[in-house]
């Protein structure tokens, strides 16, 4: 017995007249867009992306993909020039630039399994869903690293 599985992405790009395929390699995940809607971020996981996920940005006029790290996509910054990477265990979260610069891990404070991340919309703060021993929770750190204090922690519902 022989199973293969494959997902696909496709979008409607601003100004396009119809949806464009997207897929890069064999697994892609979308994650986020760039505020203007021309860059998609995503992970592929699949057999072409190799042992490891990584993560990519692609031009939703078609334009080729770019690898940006090993690693889960996650929100791309409001102003489109960083992407939010959760590492292969999920224990770790990182501020990658979407082009040159230096990329960041972030303080997620004691050990957790981080679950998905985004920005705030004026790109200050990151909020993330982690679970560490009990429910999955949402945290607020600050985007330059941090805790930010005054913030306090709230259950998923």
């Amino acid at each position: 017995l022989h199973e293969w599985g494959r997902a696909g992405m496709v979008a409607l790009a601003p100004d396009a007249q119809r949806e464009r395929e997207l897929s890069w390699f064999d697994f892609g995940r979308p994650s986020s867009l760039s505020p203007d809607g021309r860059i998609l971020s995503f992970t592929e996981s699949g057999s072409g992306a190799g042992p490891d996920p990584a993560a990519f940005v692609r031009p939703t006029d078609g334009s080729p993909a770019i690898r940006i790290a090993k690693g889960s996509a996650a929100g791309m910054s409001p102003d489109g020039t960083h992407l939010l990477l959760i590492d292969g265990q999920r224990r770790v979260l990182k501020v990658v630039p979407v082009g040159a610069g230096e990329t960041r891990q972030l303080d997620t404070g004691s050990p957790k399994t981080i679950g998905s991340a985004v920005w705030t919309a004026d790109g200050t703060r990151i909020v993330f869903a982690a679970r560490d021993s009990g429910p999955q929770r949402l945290f607020v750190v600050g985007a330059a690293g941090g805790v930010i204090p005054g913030f306090s922690i709230h259950d998923v519902v």
